[in-house]
C-alpha cells in the first residue's frame, strides 16, 4: 500500500525531486524566481540601452549643432582669405601689365604666391583638425595659432575675416 499512497519517505524524496524538475509545487517556485531574475535583468537591460540611447542622441544633437556652427565659421573665414589672396593676384597681375613686369618682379611674385598659397593650406588644416578636435570649444592657443596664421598673409581683409571668426566661433 505504501506504493499506491506513496508514504514510503524515500520515494516521497525523490518524487519531490521529480516534481521540482518537471515544474510541480517546489520547481514552480524556483521556475518562478528564476524567470522574475530575468525578467529583472531584461528590463535593467533595456532601460539601460533605451537611456544610453537618448544620452547620445542629446549629445549627437548639440555636437552635430555646435560642429555646424564652427564649420560655418571655419568656411568663412577660409574662403575671405582665399577671395582676398585672388583679388589680390589679380590686382597684381594687372599692376605687372600695365608696368612691363621684369623677370625679377615675375620671380618675386611667384615666391609670394607659393607663400601664401602654403599659409592657406596651413591655415585651411588647422580650421579643419580645430573642429573635431576640440569639440565644439575653441581654445585660445587655437585661436592664437589660427590668428598667427591669418596675420602672416599681411592683409587687412584677412585680419578682420579673423576677427569675424572669432565672433562667429564665439556666439
Amino acid at each position: 500500500m505504501d506504493d499506491v499512497w506513496g508514504d514510503n519517505d524515500e520515494e516521497a524524496e525523490d518524487g519531490g525531486k521529480e516534481a521540482m524538475e518537471q515544474g510541480g509545487i517546489g520547481g514552480d517556485q524556483l521556475s518562478f524566481a528564476r524567470e522574475g531574475r530575468k525578467l529583472y535583468n531584461d528590463g535593467y537591460r533595456i532601460g539601460k540601452s533605451l537611456e544610453e540611447e537618448k544620452e547620445m542622441q542629446r549629445g549627437f544633437d548639440v555636437g552635430f549643432e555646435r560642429g555646424m556652427y564652427l564649420g560655418r565659421a571655419s568656411g568663412k573665414l577660409f574662403a575671405g582669405i582665399r577671395h582676398a589672396l585672388i583679388q589680390s593676384k589679380e590686382r597684381q597681375a594687372s599692376e605687372a601689365a600695365a608696368t612691363a613686369d621684369v623677370a625679377g618682379d615675375t620671380r618675386e611674385r611667384d615666391e609670394r604666391e607659393a607663400q601664401q598659397t602654403l599659409q592657406l593650406k596651413q591655415l585651411e588644416a588647422l580650421l579643419m583638425e580645430a573642429i573635431p578636435d576640440h569639440g565644439g570649444i575653441m581654445s585660445d592657443a587655437v585661436l592664437a595659432q589660427i590668428q598667427e596664421v591669418c596675420s602672416s598673409f599681411a592683409m587687412p581683409s584677412a585680419n578682420k575675416a579673423f576677427v569675424e571668426y572669432v565672433h562667429d566661433v564665439s556666439t
